[in-house]
């Protein structure tokens, strides 16, 4: 989301760690205001048994709704991107499968050819300092 909505200004937290024995939260849901004043947020669980999607992406505009669905397992999960507005157009649409495939071409292929990656420490940082600030919050309402 920074990357598409620039950085964080306020966020907030609320997570649980009561199905699974694992560090950290199960199940948690997390909201982010953008320096551009757009508003996002993020509904996440590792409690779910039988999930046969890796994730949902819903952005709302003014006249339309862009909805990215990540296909999972098996292949007939599809991964989709659809614009929703007067008429429906399929962006793309293929086989599901691991979402994170293009991320480790990209990583090989800067490897290969001594180039810079598309996202480097210093972007990925902005994500963790997001999530810190969301943290921080669950801590105060605690």
């Amino acid at each position: 989301m920074i990357w598409n909505f620039g950085e964080v200004k306020k966020a907030f937290s609320l997570g649980e760690g009561r199905m699974l024995e694992m560090e950290g939260e199960d199940t948690a849901v997390a909201g982010f205001a953008f320096e551009g004043g757009v508003l996002g947020n993020i509904i996440e669980t590792w409690a779910v048994k039988h999930n046969r999607y890796v994730g949902l992406l819903e952005i709302y505009c003014e006249g339309a709704i862009l909805r990215a669905s990540l296909g999972g397992w098996p292949p007939e999960v599809r991964t989709r991107l659809v614009v929703h507005a007067d008429r429906d157009e399929v962006l793309m649409d293929y086989p599901g499968g691991w979402e994170f495939d293009g991320e480790f071409l990209h990583f090989a292929e800067c490897i290969e050819e001594g180039k810079a990656p598309l996202t480097d420490g210093r972007e990925a940082r902005k994500s963790l300092e997001g999530i810190l600030i969301a943290y921080r919050s669950e801590e105060l309402l605690g």
